[in-house]
C-alpha cells in the first residue's frame, strides 16, 4: 500500500494556453501595473539564480538561497523521474479546495494516479488546500482517513 498526500503526476495536468493567458491577464489587470512589474522582477531573478546554480555557483554564493537550490533540485529530479505502474493499491488523499482550481490547466480528478495504481485506487477527499490539509481541523480528517491503512488488516 502506498499513500499519496495531494500529489499529482505531471501527466495529470494538461496546459490550456488560451485559458492560462486569459486568467493571468485578468489577474494582472485587477492587481495593477506595480504588481506586474514586481512579478516580472521576481521571475527575472529566479531565472538568473537558476542559471547560476546550473553553472556551478558554490553553495554559499551570495544571492542564492537554500530555497532556490532546493527548487532547482526538485525541477531537475522531476525532469529525470519516470513514473512506472505500481502493482499494489494506492490511497490518494486529495485536498478538496484544490480540485478543479488550476486556472489554465485541465487536471485529471484522480491526479494521474488512476493509471499507475494497478491494484486499485482509494480516493479520500480532505477539506482544505494543498498545505491546509496538514492544519487543524483538516488534519484530523486526514488522520481519521489514514488510520485504517496504518492499523493494517484486522
Amino acid at each position: 500500500m502506498v499513500a499519496v498526500l495531494d500529489t499529482y503526476l505531471p501527466a495529470a495536468a494538461r496546459w490550456l494556453p488560451f485559458r492560462w493567458f486569459a486568467d493571468h491577464l485578468g489577474r494582472s489587470l485587477r492587481k495593477g501595473p506595480a504588481h506586474v512589474l514586481r512579478v516580472l522582477r521576481e521571475k527575472a531573478l529566479k531565472r538568473r539564480t537558476r542559471a547560476r546554480i546550473r553553472q556551478g555557483a558554490p553553495a554559499d554564493a551570495e544571492g542564492i538561497s537554500l530555497l532556490a537550490r532546493e527548487g532547482e533540485f526538485r525541477t531537475q529530479a522531476r525532469a529525470r523521474h519516470r513514473v512506472r505502474p505500481y502493482a499494489g493499491r494506492i490511497a490518494l488523499f486529495r485536498a478538496m479546495d484544490a480540485i478543479g482550481h488550476s486556472p489554465g490547466y485541465r487536471v485529471d480528478p484522480l491526479l494521474g494516479w488512476g493509471e499507475v495504481a494497478q491494484g486499485g485506487l482509494d480516493v479520500h477527499d480532505v477539506p482544505g488546500s494543498h498545505m491546509g490539509i496538514l492544519e487543524e481541523p483538516n488534519v484530523r480528517v486526514l488522520a481519521d482517513s489514514l488510520r485504517p491503512y496504518l492499523q493494517g488488516p484486522k
